[in-house]
């Protein structure tokens, strides 16, 4: 290489080279809600007092569901993909339950850009690698100006551990820090058909649930089960969804 730069591990195995371009993830847009959602509750039902879809969150554009979106809430509850919010129709946009002490959840668009995609690059400290041309943002190759960046924490799969009763499996974080998990890959998905019968309700949960002590975030459990309540709702038969395929990923962001 005639500029940049190369850091190898103590194997001698490249682990950053300015010639590749890598992007890196930053923060696009961001915002915040109080959520209002529940679960479904044996022999009381469930009540969505607002839908909290992506398109509410922002416009100019519209929030899409096929952004990349990262969220956390302070409070524990659940979190994730809504895929049907409610009984009135799709309605796709983040599923957060509502619980005590003024829950609130943060959300963010993220994306990958290059270098040169990069704002106020020359202001502040940091390390700037140029192509050898000149100085300007066109020019870089690398840079740790970013003015946020995303650590990833964990990184797997929603799978449950094998076994009878296993609908989900414990992430331990313990911190006081924000931890942000990615909505894209979790699903919340409610199905309530009325029928002569009565009612026909089940529930996917295969998404985050935040579980705090105090200010502390102990754990972020990942479900992945489906619920079903029958046709009168006054018992449960709960399902193990074997989810292969459905990543999850927890990140902070380090601004």
């Amino acid at each position: 290489m005639s500029y940049g730069i190369q850091i190898k591990n103590a194997s001698d195995k490249v682990i950053l080279d300015s010639d590749e371009g890598s992007p890196v993830l930053v923060q696009v847009r961001n915002g915040t809600f109080t959520p209002l959602q529940n679960r479904y509750n044996v022999g009381t039902g469930y009540t969505v007092s607002q839908e909290t879809s992506y398109a509410s969150l922002a416009s100019s554009p519209t929030l899409l569901h096929s952004d990349t979106i990262i969220a956390h809430r302070n409070t524990s509850g659940y979190l994730g993909h809504d895929v049907r919010s409610g009984t009135d129709g799709i309605n796709p946009g983040i599923f957060a339950t509502t619980s005590a002490g003024s829950p609130v959840v943060k959300w963010v668009q993220i994306k990958g850009i290059n270098a040169s995609g990069l704002s106020n690059h020359d202001s502040g400290y940091g390390l700037n690698v140029f192509d050898g041309t000149g100085t300007a943002v066109s020019n870089l190759l690398f840079s740790t100006n970013a003015t946020s960046a995303l650590q990833i924490v964990e990184v797997g799969t929603f799978d449950p551990p094998a076994g009878a009763g296993n609908y989900y499996k414990d992430i331990t974080i313990n911190s006081t820090e924000e931890h942000y998990a990615l909505i894209s890959t979790s699903a919340f998905w409610l199905q309530d058909i009325i029928l002569f019968s009565g009612a026909i309700v089940k529930e996917q949960l295969a998404c985050y649930e935040y579980i705090y002590s105090g200010s502390t975030l102990q754990t972020i459990r990942l479900h992945s089960a489906l619920y079903d309540y029958g046709g009168n709702a006054s018992s449960v038969t709960i399902t193990r969804i074997d989810n292969p395929s459905r990543i999850f990923i927890i990140f902070k962001i380090r601004s």
